[in-house]
């Protein structure tokens, strides 16, 4: 009985150390999203990616990436202890990397065939899936700002966080989350109308379906990581592998979400270039002439 209490305290006197390291790194990923954005916007305003090649886009992309692993993990390096692989800036940066991988390379031809949007940049031959490598990595940012923000919406609609919530709060949190969904997918697709390089033929269509079928991924995205973050807040163990696999069933729900859509609503917009798209281009509730099959040489 003395050793458990012993156990105990010692549980409870880790707990401290262990939430100080990840409200750390949040702290630290949440400053670099206000420097990304504003680089992003003096970017913007400037107009200087109108000189820019392939290279430039792509240095870019790592000078914003890069930042979102260096600074948490500098600082964990500097002040933290143990196995690094448990550290909340490592376990956050693989958790978003995987989703955004295979969101990017997998999730785009969705957004291809579904919506009609097109990549038009340089990318001086760097792409996967017909997915600019600029974009793989600008999105990691993206995702990190996203995701980190959800987590504080939640810490700040729940005087309880970490402890897990009652299921009424549990469900507005999620219909909160759900709401930050849409919201996000919103505002990014405005934000980025005015960029020539990222173009789709019906813009009303995009802003508003189309931010719903993107959403689809943060209705998941958003309650995972969120609950992922609880759970390391409260040390509850779990291994990298784990926290690995648990991304990779995030991005396969998405996956089987985007395929439900295809299947059952099919296009929002004309096809503005079939050769990006994914075999099949219809929906199954659609008229057999609207069968597409692309066939690559």
């Amino acid at each position: 009985m003395a050793a458990k209490d012993t156990h105990k305290a010692a549980g409870s006197a880790a707990q401290p150390n262990m939430m100080k390291e990840q409200d750390r790194t949040d702290m630290l990923l949440g400053a670099w999203s206000v420097s990304w954005i504003g680089m992003v916007g003096a970017v913007v305003a400037s107009e200087n990616w109108r000189q820019w090649d392939g290279m430039d886009y792509i240095y870019f992309g790592v000078t914003l990436a890069v930042p979102c692993i260096a600074l948490p993990l500098g600082a964990d390096l500097q002040l933290s202890s143990g196995d690094y692989l448990s550290w909340w800036s490592v376990r956050s940066n693989v958790w978003i990397a995987t989703v955004v991988v295979l969101a990017s390379h997998f999730g785009t031809q969705y957004f291809y065939a579904l919506l009609g949007v097109r990549y038009t940049l340089p990318t001086a031959g760097w792409e996967l899936n017909n997915v600019p490598l600029s974009m793989h990595l600008m999105a990691h940012p993206y995702f990190i700002t996203y995701h980190t923000l959800a987590v504080k919406v939640i810490q700040w609609v729940d005087p309880e966080y970490p402890k897990a919530p009652q299921f009424p709060m549990r469900m507005r949190q999620l219909g909160l989350l759900w709401l930050m969904g849409y919201a996000t997918a919103y505002v990014e697709a405005w934000s980025i109308s005015s960029f020539p390089h990222y173009s789709y033929p019906d813009r009303e269509a995009m802003m508003t379906v189309g931010s719903a079928f993107y959403s689809l991924l943060f209705v998941v995205t958003y309650p995972m990581y969120v609950e992922l973050h609880r759970s390391h807040a409260a040390e509850e163990k779990c291994s990298i592998w784990q926290v690995f696999c648990h991304a990779l069933a995030a991005s396969m729900i998405v996956l089987v979400l985007y395929e439900t859509w295809r299947l059952s609503i099919g296009r929002i917009s004309p096809l503005v270039d079939d050769t990006l798209c994914p075999p099949y281009t219809h929906s199954i509730l659609g008229h057999p002439d609207s069968v597409s099959v692309v066939s690559r040489p």
